[in-house]
């Protein structure tokens, strides 16, 4: 084994935005965001990466590569009845990619690198590797989502103070994506067929 910090990131993005300010009672912003997240270095104890037979098949894009974001958000003031305001947020984002894994045991020897007994006797000792069954990190892409908030004030005087009310929904849509963080990959053994299941 070589132990080291080898694994590196690159995240890349573009911006394109429109603001209004506040002017003829209504007010807006509208946003897009094109990016990419690509490397190995996913988090600090990744199950990946202590296998020289598949470090070449890794590099990826990580759990937080999300290459499109569509932003809208806005306010409008309505003086029928006194006053009131509307506002609403739009949010369109791609889906977040995951990666299918898969145990396999391999052949150490030896794996006692101490120097113990099973290092003088040449004993071989079987470890658990994790794998990408399809040869790619996060090949596999959740769906795409939308989200949309709305908001509703009124003020009232109250003697020389003023008040709000407010009442806000969010997931309009009642938006209810299934969001997968990994896939292991089990194959079990009957006689001699065998199996294979996916699971989350």
């Amino acid at each position: 084994y070589q132990i080291g910090n080898f694994n590196s990131s690159k995240y890349e993005a573009y911006i394109v935005e429109l603001q209004r300010r506040f002017y003829q009672n209504w007010e807006g912003n509208i946003s897009y965001v094109w990016s990419r997240s690509m490397g190995q270095a996913e988090d600090y104890s990744q199950t990946l990466g202590n296998d020289a037979t598949n470090t070449d098949d890794e590099r990826g894009p990580l759990a937080t590569d999300q290459t499109h974001v569509f932003k809208l958000n806005g306010r409008v003031l309505i003086n029928k009845w006194g006053g009131f305001r509307l506002g609403a947020n739009v949010l369109y984002a791609s889906g977040l990619p995951y990666s299918i894994t898969s145990p396999r045991a391999v052949i150490d020897f030896p794996t006692d690198l101490t120097g113990g007994a099973g290092f003088e006797r040449n004993e071989m000792f079987e470890t658990q590797r994790n794998v990408f069954p399809t040869g790619a990190r996060n090949d596999r892409r959740n769906s795409a989502a939308w989200n949309v908030d709305v908001n509703f004030q009124k003020e009232f005087k109250l003697k020389d103070a003023k008040a709000t009310f407010q009442a806000s929904v969010f997931n309009l849509l009642n938006s209810n994506e299934l969001e997968i963080s990994g896939v292991q990959r089990v194959q079990v053994f009957n006689g001699a067929r065998s199996v294979v299941s996916d699971t989350p």
